[in-house]
């Protein structure tokens, strides 16, 4: 299956996005508001219970162990990258300060080119990605596309065009002579949108 290299790219950028939240300022606990609404409402009989404060409370455990357990797994992926890649990552998206590549490039010790900074990053990102288990993959189902038999007229082709939402410009009484060879009368194109 092939990769979906931008999809992968966003992941693990949230993934490190969250992390760095949770290094700078933790993990901040929801709680329960005690005050109460006077208003008058017509209760219906739903038969649920509502647990605000067990709802909180198992929120707050396993959200703050759900932090921690992805610091620790970033910690040991970093581990695995090299010196270099482990320090464009932690410059560019781990840092206090989100500051520019450029910048970055030329802080670094020896500074290094922005083409070389960014295909340490992409590098980086794709261990990363599949060290934390977010590589994302295309979708294997696209559409099928069938060709018409031998001198079917062009209107079968048309139906499968439209149904993909796609607009194609062809000539008049386009006619298939064999699956790849096609017979072009001149000067007949139409545009079907």
């Amino acid at each position: 299956m092939p990769v979906d290299e931008k999809a992968t790219r966003f992941a693990v950028e949230e993934y490190l996005e969250t992390v760095r939240q949770y290094r700078q300022i933790g993990f901040v606990r929801r709680e329960a508001a005690i005050t109460q609404a006077y208003s008058y409402r017509e209760h219906q009989s739903t038969n649920a219970i509502s647990k605000q404060t067990e709802d909180i409370a198992t929120y707050n455990v396993d959200k703050e162990a759900e932090l921690q357990a992805k610091d620790r797994l970033l910690d040991l992926a970093m581990s695995k990258l090299s010196s270099m890649q482990r320090e464009v990552i932690q410059r560019r998206y781990l840092d206090d300060e989100d500051e520019f590549n450029a910048i970055i490039c030329n802080e670094m010790d020896p500074p290094i080119s922005d083409r070389t900074f960014r295909r340490i990053k992409t590098d980086a990102i794709g261990i990363l990605a599949g060290a934390l288990k977010l590589t994302r993959y295309t979708d294997e189902k696209a559409p099928i596309v069938e060709y018409p038999k031998k001198n079917e007229p062009l209107e079968s082709l048309l139906r499968l065009f439209s149904r993909s939402g796609r607009h194609i410009c062809t000539p008049k009484n386009f006619v298939f002579s064999e699956i790849n060879s096609f017979q072009w009368p001149r000067n007949q194109l139409t545009c079907s949108f």
